[in-house]
């Protein structure tokens, strides 16, 4: 074989390759697109009905050393959805969406050293827990203590990021089962409409296989939820 029939078979063999990577990232844009677009409807029309059943969510979510929040009854929720140029066209991004729970409880909680204030102060805010706080001093204007006050509420948040790399639908998530984070990743050939009634029995409180199947840790650099931090 000449040089020349060499450098055409090389070139052919590097024409298929890049032609199926593109295929591949073609096939997992629409996957993933289609996917998400299944998720923002499903939430679109769940998040309708929960005014008017106004339900109750079950989970008892424990701030360690303060105590319950518990018999938590809806408020309010809210999904939305972004959008980003993938090729010629346009497709999903992220879709941020979010439920309110509360009571009209309140927990009080003391912490008189700067290293347990701190904990606590950081435990609330990760958890986007609203609090206020009251300082204590005593007459030479030493502080002594501080009151944490938190309102029984509890926002469980979610950015739903659509991954085309890998073909798969990030959730980042706060407070879906606990306090604090938890991030399911989720294959977008998965989603269907069973998969998405395990994601709203999560959402409303209730067993669900999502958390068993699908939890896992994802890299903290996707963009905020809609709603802002509370505090």
């Amino acid at each position: 074989m000449g040089l020349l029939d060499q450098l055409k078979q090389q070139a052919d063999a590097l024409r298929t390759q890049t032609s199926l990577k593109q295929s591949m990232r073609e096939d997992n844009a629409r996957v993933v697109d289609e996917a998400m677009h299944k998720t923002f409807h499903y939430l679109l029309e769940l998040f309708k009905q929960l005014p008017v059943l106004a339900p109750t969510n079950p989970v008892v979510y424990q701030i360690p050393g303060v105590g319950e929040m518990k018999n938590l009854r809806y408020i309010e929720s809210h999904v939305d959805s972004r959008k980003k140029k993938l090729g010629d066209g346009e497709v999903y991004d992220y879709i941020p969406f979010w439920i309110r729970w509360g009571s009209s409880e309140s927990l009080n909680a003391e912490r008189d050293m700067p290293a347990a204030i701190s904990k606590l102060r950081d435990l609330l805010f990760a958890a986007n827990v609203k609090f206020t706080e009251e300082e204590k001093r005593n007459e030479q204007r030493s502080l002594q203590k501080v009151v944490f006050r938190i309102p029984v509420a509890v926002q469980v948040d979610f950015d739903c990021k659509a991954d085309y790399d890998n073909r798969r639908l990030a959730f980042y998530g706060k407070n879906s089962i606990r306090l604090g984070m938890d991030d399911y990743a989720v294959p977008a050939d998965d989603i269907n409409e069973a998969l998405l009634d395990e994601l709203a029995k999560m959402l409303l409180g209730q067993a669900s296989e999502l958390p068993k199947k699908y939890r896992t840790v994802l890299p903290r650099n996707v963009k905020p939820a809609a709603s802002p931090t509370a505090r």
